[in-house]
């Protein structure tokens, strides 16, 4: 006996279980493909991560490879060029040692080199006197001593005091070099607040003037007060460049090292920084002696 009275109420009740069969098979459907979805997304997800794995593994080699390379290219320019600071004492028995050389063929070449070859001259004469590998070392500003046989190519790395020329004979010609040093000369070591004037020949080394100055700090907070800071700084180290201007001496020569803003509101001849480690005296001659390769 089924629990309804009348035909029509069997056929309301398969049309009530038809529709919720309809429902939980769309139901159904609609997890089905939110299962498939999310298992599509997760192999999509997979993929991606082996994918980013393999890149970053890939990239991790190169950089890997990267560094390697530039250990090796960096220890190889130092064996090629290695720059040895020398003290003045050094310096001076370099050049009486690279003086006394001597070849009875004349294959030897002096270069003094300010930074740009064509001030060199005859640039087709300094090709005849060396090789082409020694005339692609000219770069950087001092001077270069090269020989045929390649047996004293060095580089003495001075500050650029000297005339650009250069010399091919039987010894070096380090003459510019000598004169320089044994002549009579005020070096100004400029700093802002704290500048030396010494007086010097052959390496003895007075002390002309200290000058000292109270000159701020750099100001880095920004706004207006950076302003008045920066204002003020300025008329702090122009009085201070006004005090050495006034300590320098009448000279002929007169030389300065240090930053170069400070430099040239001064009267002499600007030859670059210096190494505020190094003592006085090397610090204004900064002299480097380099073997080429």
């Amino acid at each position: 006996m089924w629990p309804w009275n009348s035909e029509n109420e069997k056929e309301e009740k398969i049309e009530e279980l038809e529709n919720r069969i309809e429902e939980l098979e769309e139901e159904k459907e609609k997890w089905r493909n939110r299962f498939e979805a999310e298992e599509e997304r997760r192999s999509k997800l997979s993929k991606k991560k082996q994918e980013a794995e393999e890149r970053a593994n890939r990239l991790e080699d190169k950089l890997e490879g990267l560094k390697s390379e530039s250990t090796e290219k960096e220890e190889d320019a130092e064996e090629e060029s290695e720059r040895r600071d020398l003290s003045f004492d050094e310096a001076r028995r370099v050049i009486s040692k690279l003086d006394s050389i001597n070849s009875p063929v004349g294959d030897l070449a002096t270069v003094y080199h300010t930074g740009d070859r064509n001030d060199l001259g005859d640039l087709s004469g300094l090709k005849n006197s060396i090789t082409g590998d020694q005339f692609r070392e000219i770069d950087d500003s001092g001077v270069y001593l090269f020989d045929e046989d390649q047996v004293f190519d060095i580089f003495l790395d001075f500050r650029p005091f000297f005339q650009a020329e250069w010399f091919s004979g039987q010894s070096f010609e380090l003459d510019q070099v000598s004169e320089f040093i044994e002549m009579e000369k005020v070096w100004v070591k400029a700093s802002a607040g704290d500048t030396k004037v010494f007086r010097e020949a052959s390496g003895e080394l007075e002390v002309i003037e200290h000058v000292k100055d109270r000159v701020n700090r750099q100001h880095s907070s920004g706004g207006f007060s950076q302003g008045r800071f920066e204002k003020k700084r300025e008329e702090q180290i122009e009085g201070h460049l006004e005090n050495v201007r006034e300590a320098i001496p009448d000279h002929e020569h007169v030389f300065l090292v240090g930053e170069r803003s400070l430099c040239k509101d001064l009267p002499g001849e600007y030859l670059g920084g210096f190494d505020p480690n190094r003592p006085d005296l090397e610090a204004l001659y900064s002299t480097g002696f380099v073997t080429l390769k």
